[in-house]
């Protein structure tokens, strides 16, 4: 018995020891990351990279910007990294989409982004009075194809898919005065994109609702919980009356009904089995 315990106690040590120098390996690369970002190399590299695609502009600052989209498939979740290179004035946004071979960064061609966007979302992260990172949006003139980058403070080689150690809080201080005044400029000349936006998405919600109401009424007399889920879904899916000036549509009042009239029934179904 006590050998048993002897060697539960010493398997315990084993796996805490082992946590313990991951999390120690851990917080020595981050540090070590963190001094070749104060470095400025990385950062270095990425102006010449952006000189190199932009020959002739000048009085333009450069800073870092990456996106992780992620996509849920069932048990399934697919990351995909994007980085840039951005380089902007008082006026104009260039992105640099960026790829790599081994240690080298490969930039592709420039996008100047200033001329073609039809909205603008900004969202600005803050911690202590410091700013720490600028999340931007950009839509085309439709509204559509959007393109996401985020602008941190500081960029660490954390793992294989994060290639530069950069330390931007200048940069970045920088970009989101960029964006609230290029915001600003993109609103005024696109008024109406954006309530033009609700409408396409209303229009979609109504149309995917209206199927949903259909199979809801179409389903609670018979399959109760089916007709539930349907409903619940098609009222999530649908113009809220909010979004409408207040006036419930039709779509929205259908699944509304089918998701009463399923509750209904699963409660009949219920106090039914409960009574016999």
């Amino acid at each position: 018995m006590d050998n048993i315990e002897s060697s539960g106690y010493i398997a315990w040590l084993i796996i805490v020891g082992i946590v313990a120098v991951c999390v120690i390996y851990s917080q020595l690369k981050e540090q070590k990351n963190k001094k070749l970002a104060a470095s400025g190399e990385d950062m270095e590299r990425l102006k010449g990279i952006v000189a190199s695609v932009l020959p002739g502009e000048t009085g333009y600052t450069v800073a870092y910007a990456h996106h992780e989209d992620v996509q849920h498939y069932g048990r399934s979740t697919r990351t995909t990294y994007y980085t840039y290179a951005l380089a902007f004035d008082a006026a104009r946004l260039w992105i640099i989409p960026l790829g790599y071979k081994k240690n080298e960064i490969l930039p592709n061609k420039p996008y100047l982004a200033t001329g073609n966007i039809g909205m603008v979302n900004v969202d600005t992260t803050v911690k202590n009075g410091e700013l720490k990172s600028v999340s931007v949006v950009l839509r085309d003139k439709m509204g559509e194809s959007p393109i996401f980058l985020e602008v941190d403070t500081l960029n660490t080689r954390k793992d294989r898919f994060h290639h530069v150690n950069i330390l931007q809080p200048e940069e970045c201080e920088k970009f989101s005065t960029f964006m609230a005044s290029f915001s600003d400029t993109v609103a005024k000349e696109n008024e109406g994109l954006e309530e033009l936006m609700k409408e396409k998405a209303n229009a979609q919600g109504a149309k995917s609702g209206k199927t949903l109401g259909i199979l809801s009424l179409a389903t609670f007399w018979i399959f109760g919980f089916v007709g539930l889920i349907f409903g619940i879904v098609g009222l999530i899916v649908s113009p809220k009356p909010s979004a409408t000036g207040g006036k419930a549509t039709a779509p929205f009042i259908m699944n509304l009904v089918g998701t009463i009239l399923s509750a209904l029934c699963m409660g009949g179904m219920l106090f039914a089995i409960i009574a016999s």
